[in-house]
């Protein structure tokens, strides 16, 4: 029994990343604004396209996370999601499981790229290993329907109840619909 096309939507946007608060919530001190410096020229495609005195490094680059995000939903509202993986692929090297979740995502739509379920698998089961409990459900999901990966129901029961436990009502309340179903 597969999941629908529908239902599969619905648990995805339950892991939608919200859109980051603005800049104005900076405050002065340690914790100011960054300093950006933009290159001159054409915007490139992906990477490289912000370089920030502070935060975390990618290569030989450094970025902050919160202006990556919005310029992978900017690349996304444009339709340029190639330029959005690119960077996502940066971000979940570094290990960020927010950039797994949204990676995923778009893998699994295939919208803007070739449809990879394979790899939506596994970035949502690396995602859930390390703790994000809407990939707990779809992974759990994943198993009890036999998407992607063979029908297992002892896996499919150990990340639902996973995800039954979650702080989110919609996943503990999808987690628990699953369970039910499995019985």
């Amino acid at each position: 029994m597969k999941l629908s096309t529908a239902t599969l939507g619905l648990c995805i946007s339950i892991m939608a990343v919200p859109t980051l608060a603005s800049d104005k919530n900076y405050s002065s001190g340690a914790h100011s604004k960054p300093q950006i410096s933009k290159p001159s020229g054409p915007r490139p495609d992906g990477a490289g396209f912000l370089r920030v005195k502070r935060n975390t490094s990618i290569g030989n680059e450094r970025y902050d996370r919160r202006q990556w995000i919005n310029e992978v939903n900017r690349l996304l509202s444009v339709n340029r999601t190639r330029a959005a993986v690119r960077l996502l692929e940066h971000m979940v090297q570094e290990g960020d499981v927010g950039a797994m979740v949204r990676l995923a995502s778009v893998l699994d739509k295939g919208r803007g790229v070739d449809a990879d379920r394979t790899r939506a698998f596994e970035l949502y089961a690396r995602a859930a290993e390390l703790g994000n409990d809407g990939a707990r459900l779809l992974v759990g999901a994943s198993y009890a329907r036999g998407i992607v990966v063979e029908a297992d129901t002892d896996r499919a029961r150990y990340w639902l109840n996973q995800a039954a436990e979650s702080k989110r009502r919609a996943v503990r309340r999808d987690a628990k619909k699953l369970l039910e179903n499995l019985s």
